[in-house]
């Protein structure tokens, strides 16, 4: 038990309401017209610089936010469900959308509703000593866009520090970037990769090794680096 790094957030809807009694809610889409794709970038963003940061709720990893009309439009309520371990690793929270006024806004204002409803719901469920954490974040995120640089990992050795950041696109593309510097914060190399969708974007960052002039990244071992046919990456300088 414990506090636990955020994994996901995901969307869904339901018209009855969230209790033991009735079926769970499903993937947000047919009550509400909207397709979680239109926020992905921004959720994807926020998933990872808030892991970078070690924000995390307690004893769950996964946030499901209900958007559902069985409560007031724009009301933010705890939901108190499933109280077995199997199904421990995820929460909910409801969030009241009256379908009838959603539908009719524009998908500028269907992206606000939905973010601030996750901020809000985050906020909710977050410990207290991590809530300040998740609303800072949540504004750097919105502010920067796509320019947004994420911090992913980072290896030193006596005299050099490598550091991977990535940007996410607006279409959840992945571009990392590798940036090593000397102990005194000299730039000795810099590059930009192609872009990656986030699977083998993950696979392909996976061990670090630093030479004397070199840096060699390494693939991890799984079946999406064959997949992918992800192959290692050296940068000189």
């Amino acid at each position: 038990m414990g506090t636990k790094l955020i994994a996901d957030i995901r969307l869904f809807e339901s018209d009855v309401p969230n209790t033991d009694e009735n079926p769970p809610p499903h993937y947000i889409g047919k009550i509400y017209q909207y397709d979680h794709m239109e926020c992905l970038d921004v959720i994807q963003r926020l998933l990872f610089l808030l892991r970078h940061r070690g924000f995390g709720f307690d004893d769950f990893d996964h946030l499901y936010l209900n958007f559902t009309p069985c409560i007031p439009h724009g009301e933010v309520r705890d939901v108190n469900r499933y109280n077995i371990r199997e199904f421990s690793w995820y929460h909910y929270v409801d969030i009241g959308c009256d379908a009838q006024i959603f539908n009719h806004l524009s998908l500028e204002e269907k992206n606000l509703f939905i973010l601030e409803s996750a901020k809000k719901a985050s906020i909710l469920k977050a410990p207290e000593d991590q809530a300040k954490l998740f609303e800072a974040t949540f504004d750097e995120v919105i502010q920067n866009g796509e320019q947004l640089l994420l911090p992913y990992k980072q290896k030193d050795n006596q005299n050099f520090i490598v550091e991977i950041f990535t940007r996410i696109t607006d279409e959840v593309s992945f571009i990392p970037l590798i940036r090593v510097t000397d102990k005194n914060g000299v730039l000795q190399a810099e590059q930009e990769l192609r872009s990656y969708g986030r699977d083998e974007f993950i696979c392909q960052i996976g061990t670090i090794t630093i030479g004397k002039t070199s840096v060699r990244i390494v693939p991890r071992k799984s079946h999406y680096a064959d997949y992918y046919d992800l192959t290692p990456i050296k940068i000189e300088w």
